[in-house]
């Protein structure tokens, strides 16, 4: 499992490797909770929320969805990570939504939610990093590594 969180964090570093200088995010609420069929075929995952220390502080998001091999009974990736943006001010207040890092075609976020396909009926768990392009990163399984759901 941290070796898991450990790529996910490598690949974020990686993603914001590149960007200029800005303030350091004062405060990152990890996403609290996810839960399967809010939608059909679909994860549906609570926003992280985070406070810039002054100005508007960006923010990537990465997620990855692991899914239950109950004949290997073991974890593995079920798809390669999701990377969305976003930007947040003093307030905590998000100025941009979340944007995919690709444009897909899909719309994900609705009614305050980000939801993801699945394409399979399954026990599935998410792990999420969120890194503020200033400092701060908070890297975690969405209510611990045991949480996990079910899709019809």
């Amino acid at each position: 499992m941290k070796k898991f969180i450990a790529a996910l964090v490598a690949l974020v570093a990686m993603a914001t490797a590149v960007a200029g200088p800005a303030s350091a995010a004062r405060q990152i609420n990890p996403p609290a909770w996810f839960v399967c069929n809010k939608y059909a075929a679909k994860i549906s995952i609570s926003p992280p929320r985070i406070w810039a220390t002054r100005g508007t502080e960006k923010v990537v998001w990465l997620i990855a969805i692991e899914r239950w091999n109950s004949t290997s009974k073991s974890w593995y990736k079920y798809y390669n990570p999701f990377q969305f943006w976003s930007s947040f001010n003093y307030y905590g207040q998000s100025m941009t939504s979340w944007v995919p890092q690709t444009n897909t075609g899909l719309s994900y976020y609705a009614n305050n939610t980000l939801n993801l396909p699945v394409k399979h009926v399954g026990y599935y768990r998410v792990a999420s990093v969120v890194r503020s392009l200033g400092g701060g990163t908070s890297a975690q399984y969405i209510g611990g590594r045991n949480n996990n759901c079910y899709v019809r």
